[in-house]
């Protein structure tokens, strides 16, 4: 973990190192319970309850840089072709562009909350 108690899985990029550990959202699994919370041009907040055996398969988003903070549970988050666990309490940034998906391999439903941002914003004062 670093300073900030964060856990680093993720080589430099360019010159910027950025923290991963993971998790991401899907509305396609029929047990997978979620509520998007604020969602406007520019963010989007939501909240995502995995069951327990439930899987969102790997994906991305070039133009959006998303964070998730792991309310509850455990599972394995995939990112670029690695694979971690994770558990509450952990927090994840994925770059724009990384591939991500996540599993819910633990016996409790995985909670989380997610935070996107927009990079391409094309609105001005």
């Amino acid at each position: 973990m670093n300073e900030k108690g964060l856990k680093n899985f993720q080589e430099p990029v360019g010159k910027v190192e950025l923290p991963s550990k993971i998790f991401h959202t899907s509305r396609e699994q029929s047990s997978e319970k979620s509520k998007m919370l604020v969602s406007n041009s520019r963010v989007v907040l939501g909240r995502v309850i995995l069951e327990p055996g439930d899987a969102h398969p790997a994906n991305s988003h070039n133009d959006e840089e998303e964070y998730y903070y792991i309310v509850g549970g455990s599972g394995m988050i995939q990112l670029g072709e690695s694979e971690y666990s994770i558990e509450a309490g952990d927090v994840v940034q994925i770059p724009a562009g990384t591939c991500h998906g996540i599993r819910n391999s633990g016996k409790n439903p995985i909670e989380y909350l997610y935070f996107g941002v927009l990079l391409n914003d094309k609105t001005s004062c």
